[in-house]
């Protein structure tokens, strides 16, 4: 029992010098720590700049129209410089990806944009050709149901001056028979 209480006294006196040591070597490590944690804060915020030039790049699936091109070249033009430090070959590359890929994309929608334009104005065309042809067959069909109808009528009042005729020449035949 007395090995146990002094092996229990060593014990403590370990946990006490083990514990000292431990905040010791904190403390003599904490700067090491903070500039650890700090360059692992500043590489994030590279890998983060980098991340978010490239989401100029997501238009969500879709064909970006020139404006919305158009207005991501304006905000990767606009951005504040940066200190790329190790990262400097990797950002310039990204930017220039980038600007590229936006300019590309720019051109096409402008001539996408175009294109819908020029169609529209076509179909606009071929709506107005057909219109007027539709229009021309109405009134030539109309003309034409005029014409059938004045004919008719003209046959029909030439019917009855015949018929009117035939009968003042009954009537006077009649007349100077009777006579």
């Amino acid at each position: 029992s007395d090995w146990k209480a002094k092996s229990s006294a060593v014990d403590a006196e370990r946990r006490t010098i083990r514990e000292r040591l431990d905040t010791l070597k904190d403390e003599v490590r904490k700067p090491l720590t903070d500039w650890e944690n700090a360059d692992k804060l500043r590489i994030e915020g590279h890998e983060q700049a980098i991340q978010d030039l490239q989401a100029l790049l997501d238009f969500g699936g879709e064909q970006p129209s020139s404006v919305q091109a158009d207005e991501r070249i304006v905000i990767l033009s606009d951005r504040p410089p940066r200190k790329w430090e190790e990262f400097s070959e990797r950002g310039s590359e990204t930017i220039k990806f980038v600007y590229g890929r936006l300019n590309d994309l720019h051109k096409a929608a402008v001539k996408r944009e175009a294109e819908a334009v020029e169609l529209a104005r076509l179909r606009a065309e071929s709506v107005a050709r057909e219109q007027k042809e539709r229009d021309e067959r109405i009134a030539t069909a109309a003309a034409e149901q005029a014409r059938v109808a004045a004919e008719t009528k003209a046959r029909r009042e030439s019917d009855e001056l015949a018929t009117r005729a035939a009968l003042v020449r009954q009537r006077m035949e009649r007349k100077a028979s009777e006579a």
